[in-house]
């Protein structure tokens, strides 16, 4: 019995420090507002052929948001082992179209993405752009939910009352634009 509760601790330690490491990463866990997945869908302008990115997937539910579009492919990066093992089992029956990686987005390619989307800290918005800005393509969709892009301009943000989150889109290309375009 020892034994259980021995393995049983490690892994909630193990849940935790994952948990934290997300969380210093890039951001905590927090749940995008499901009332916000239509919007978000439509200022993400799916494509058939696109290939969406989340960064910091969660528990899968923009991931199944985004199902309901044309895309080719779905990857949702997820580094906190909770959140990452819902999100699998809740997207199972969509494999292989939709895939969740347990891996540190910062280490992986944004080459082929059509779409970004991410609901990040600051700072880690601030890295994004570095990393945004040497890896995607020219027409590469980055919406961001709360958080602005530092030293980037929206094509669009999207605020349709006062209580609502803002969503931010950049369109890769245009992200020394002269003004952005606020709707609400």
């Amino acid at each position: 019995m020892v034994i259980i509760w021995s393995i049983i601790g490690v892994l909630v330690l193990v849940a935790i420090i994952s948990a934290a490491w997300a969380g210093l990463r890039a951001a905590p866990w927090v749940p995008t507002w499901a009332k916000d997945f239509a919007r978000i869908r439509e200022l993400a302008q799916v494509q058939s052929g696109d290939t969406i990115l989340e960064l910091g997937a969660g528990e899968g539910r923009v991931l199944r948001a985004f199902v309901e579009t044309p895309a080719q492919t779905i990857i949702g990066y997820e580094i906190s082992y909770i959140p990452f093992l819902i999100a699998t089992l809740r997207l199972r029956k969509y494999r292989p179209r939709v895939r969740v990686l347990c891996k540190d987005f910062f280490h992986a390619s944004f080459t082929d993405a059509s779409v970004i989307f991410c609901f990040l800290t600051p700072p880690a918005m601030r890295k994004l752009k570095v990393k945004c800005e040497a890896e995607c393509r020219p027409g590469t969709r980055i919406l961001s939910y709360a958080f602005s892009v530092p030293g980037w301009k929206a094509d669009r943000v999207d605020k349709p009352t006062p209580n609502a989150m803002t969503i931010y889109r950049y369109v890769v290309g245009t992200l020394d634009a002269p003004e952005s375009q606020v709707l609400g």
